[in-house]
């Protein structure tokens, strides 16, 4: 796939929607691409065949070795990141990686939306030396494919990462970036106000789950789920979808496909079914709160339930550090068992055009040390991979130990054709959530789904 290309498909897609985050060397030959439904199907099943290796995570305590990386004098490089929640620490490890290496200037490059930014920069051939990358979603192998990611597979510093993690992030036999951590996606619960309400564990099952909400609402508390859906829309969207059902995939892949019609969609069903169950306990104005508020009311009091990733733990503790709040799978009322969607959260990529791939390799083996990974760990919050590092996080360990027996797929987007589609799928859920008109919900997915599965 050329540039010209990888740019057009960049630029369409952001027309549509604008990617929403979480919460990404020069000689590599261009693959020749291939039709969306064919890749998204291959996709599919390389996830399917991939998704046992999650059941363990590497911890080694022999740590991590570092290699013989020597950066250029008087480099300047850009890191780029995607991640609000990690600014910080970032920029404290690279006050450490400067000291380390005083010939050395890095600069740190953080926006709001910095994913679509990422991506309209990558496709304009405005190169960052060092960026945060999604290596499990099909555009950032494409940018690989278009000659902007560097070739990383041998080096040194991939010694430190879990093999299991590596072979997630593995395309074409190669590695384009250095894989650090893990996410899940579940829900937070206040276990003060569970237990105030009567309630003394986390739901197992979704009737469950609709019991547990009517006894919040009967304790006092008369909207128990801060809801962000206007924000957080398109990750809540793809992500609870996929928690209700993981074959969703093989769903929009038999309607684009047209051997399935989209009245009859196990996912968009089971999803608008799920919307009305909770809308009476929801945020009353939930198409207007965006993340902040919801964590303020869960922080308050006001609500007790919000549905997020594992990186939004240390933003609720920075809020509260007494906070009495815990995490758990997201029951489906069509599985036998909760699943919890994973994605590769943190990896880091070298651009092919940067003046000084030393510094930029030797930035990256920084960040695979052992006592740096720890370092970003305890902000971050995510599985790390990098060897030596110990998961620790108490209100995390049950969505950790779903994950390590097995239950957990990669999160959905990743197989489909493009993330611009969560966007425009969740527009259409919001239109529903608001108006209850199933018919539109779905004549508007459909539409969707031949777009980008056939462009």
């Amino acid at each position: 796939m050329n540039k010209k290309r990888v740019m057009a498909l960049v630029m369409s897609g952001m027309m549509l929607f604008s990617m929403a985050g979480c919460g990404s060397s020069g000689d590599n030959a261009a693959a020749e691409s291939k039709p969306a439904a064919e890749a998204t199907e291959e996709a599919a099943e390389e996830s399917t065949e991939k998704a046992p290796v999650l059941d363990t995570v590497a911890e080694d305590e022999s740590g991590t070795v570092s290699g013989e990386y020597t950066p250029e004098d008087g480099a300047e490089i850009e890191v780029f990141t995607i991640k609000e929640e990690i600014v910080e620490v970032i920029d404290n490890i690279i006050a450490e990686y400067t000291a380390k290496y005083p010939q050395v200037k890095v600069h740190h490059t953080y926006g709001e939306d910095g994913e679509t930014v990422l991506k309209t920069r990558l496709a304009s051939n405005d190169i960052p030396d060092v960026m945060q990358t999604m290596p499990a979603g099909m555009e950032y192998k494409q940018f690989y494919d278009a000659g902007y990611l560097m070739d990383v597979t041998d080096e040194a510093f991939q010694q430190n990462i879990g093999q299991n993690l590596l072979a997630l992030t593995e395309y074409n036999d190669i590695q384009f970036c250095m894989p650090m951590t893990v996410s899940t996606y579940g829900v937070y619960y206040r276990k003060d106000l569970f237990e105030a309400a009567g309630i003394t564990s986390a739901p197992t099952t979704f009737d469950e789950f609709k019991e547990d909400l009517q006894k919040l609402q009967d304790s006092g508390i008369k909207r128990p789920i801060a809801f962000p859906f206007k924000g957080d829309a398109p990750q809540l969207t793809e992500r609870l979808m996929g928690e209700l059902n993981p074959d969703c995939p093989k769903d929009f892949q038999a309607i684009a496909d047209g051997t399935k019609d989209i009245a009859d969609s196990e996912s968009l069903n089971t999803f608008a079914d799920f919307l009305d169950t909770i809308k009476p306990y929801a945020t009353e104005d939930a198409l207007g709160m965006d993340r902040d508020a919801a964590l303020q009311d869960i922080v308050n009091g006001d609500s007790a339930i919000m549905f997020n990733g594992s990186w939004l733990l240390s933003q609720f503790l920075t809020a509260n550090p007494d906070l009495d709040i815990a995490y758990c799978a997201l029951p489906s009322p069509i599985l036998d068992s909760p699943q919890v969607a994973v994605n590769v959260d943190t990896a880091w990529s070298i651009g092919t055009s940067t003046k000084y791939p030393e510094a930029c390799k030797a930035f990256l083996d920084f960040l695979s040390q052992s006592d740096i990974a720890q370092e970003y760990y305890e902000v971050d919050g995510n599985i790390n991979y990098v060897k030596g590092v110990k998961y620790d996080k108490e209100q995390l360990m049950d969505v950790y130990d779903t994950v390590m027996s097995g239950s957990a797929f990669s999160t959905v987007g990743n197989q489909w054709p493009t993330w611009d589609l969560r966007g425009d799928i969740a527009a259409a859920a919001q239109g529903y959530y608001g108006d209850g008109d199933r018919e539109a919900f779905l004549d508007a997915c459909a539409e969707y789904i031949d777009f980008y599965y056939h462009r």
